[in-house]
């Protein structure tokens, strides 16, 4: 089958993994896969690495207020015989949109007979908005966890949606690296922040709860991955309060594998999230999560069996969180074993590729495998 995707964004974050992770296990099956994205980028280079085509095809992205939607009508206006050129030319059997973003595309392609799936992996305000034009403008929608599918009332209705659960591979923990010996020499232990910074994904809650942990003689190391809007103050905070040599902003990296090896606990103090990809890495990994009890966090987090859930945006617990976790040894290994084992048992790819192998054609029909939010895995 000829799998044409469009990919919102040439950055590579959880969505464009995520996306990425799929079209490699449906080319593994021997699907033919091309991916258009609007610019060049860090994913454009990984799904060439995955031996995936690609080009580069310039679309808006849509924005809210009166005024940026006459733009965007414009500029897609413009872009459109574009889109349409390069879909012809490819001559797909089906068409998927990665989240609501690929706005464009789907109103450029409205027209063609072609099967159409909507990947959706995010919450919007606009969700009444958001699902009329995914039921006009595609045949099929699959929301990525239960979270985001439940925000979807309207779909669902309609029949219109499904629900496939994103997964990843199983891992193992990779050999110790230099600086892994370094802070176990130093007797601290390694928390890991990755995500983009910015005010949803609880940057400011993530300094506040170290800080007040730090404060409370909780011997440890944070280390923050990701770039952003928040980067300037969040370095000026650090600076401000003495935490420079026990907080460290690292910046954007598109591979985590060595840098999450090292770590003991990952962090997602998120105030609004779906279904972080960073935590189902970190499941792989067998590393303990202290996530916000928000949204899909909730699906991948056990409170107590895979890690800890705090108060949204609540530093004091999320501190509370860490020392409780940080200071015990034998609870980092038992809880990040407990995740590993969830992880291999309710978000493996291949589940996740078997689930949305199936609806590339029509006529299939039911849902995806569905997993009991909160409850650990039958032993």
């Amino acid at each position: 089958m000829r799998i044409l995707a469009f990919n919102h964004s040439a950055s590579l974050y959880g969505a464009q993994k995520s996306l990425l992770t799929l079209l490699g296990g449906l080319k593994g099956r021997g699907h033919h896969i091309m991916i258009l994205s609007p610019t060049d980028g860090p994913a454009v280079q990984d799904a060439k690495a995955r031996g995936l085509e690609t080009a580069i095809v310039h679309f808006p992205l849509p924005k809210l207020g009166s005024k940026n939607i006459l733009e965007f009508s414009a500029l897609t206006y413009r872009s459109s015989k574009t889109i349409l050129l390069a879909t012809e030319s490819f001559q797909p059997d089906v068409i998927i949109f990665n989240t609501v973003a690929c706005l464009s595309p789907a109103i450029a392609l409205r027209q063609l007979p072609i099967r159409k799936i909507w990947s959706l992996r995010e919450t919007t305000p606009m969700r009444g908005l958001v699902s009329m034009a995914v039921a006009s403008l595609s045949d099929l929608a699959v929301a990525n966890c239960h979270y985001i599918a439940a925000q979807y009332p309207v779909l669902q209705r309609k029949m219109h949606l499904k629900t496939v659960v994103n997964g990843i591979a199983s891992g193992e923990e990779s050999p110790c690296q230099e600086g892994r010996v370094e802070h176990r020499k130093a007797g601290r232990k390694k928390a890991l922040f990755a995500g983009s910074l910015v005010t949803h994904k609880g940057v400011h809650t993530l300094l506040q709860g170290a800080k007040i942990a730090l404060e409370k003689e909780c011997d440890f190391e944070l280390d923050i991955f990701g770039d952003g809007i928040l980067q300037s103050e969040m370095d000026l905070f650090i600076k401000k309060h003495g935490l420079s040599d026990r907080v460290r902003l690292k910046g954007f990296i598109s591979n985590l594998g060595d840098s999450l090896a090292e770590a003991d606990v990952v962090v997602i103090p998120s105030l609004i999230e779906p279904f972080p990809r960073i935590g189902l890495e970190a499941m792989a990994l067998g590393k303990p999560i202290v996530g916000s009890a928000v949204g899909g966090i909730m699906e991948q987090v056990v409170d107590g069996f895979t890690g800890f859930l705090f108060k949204p945006g609540n530093a004091d617990d999320l501190a509370e969180k860490l020392i409780r976790l940080l200071s015990r040894e034998d609870l980092i290994k038992r809880l990040g074993e407990q995740g590993r084992s969830r992880q291999s048992t309710l978000f493996s790819e291949q589940a996740y590729i078997d689930n949305y192998e199936r609806y590339l054609s029509p006529g299939e029909i039911g849902d995806s495998n569905l997993i009991t939010t909160g409850n650990p895995p039958k032993k």
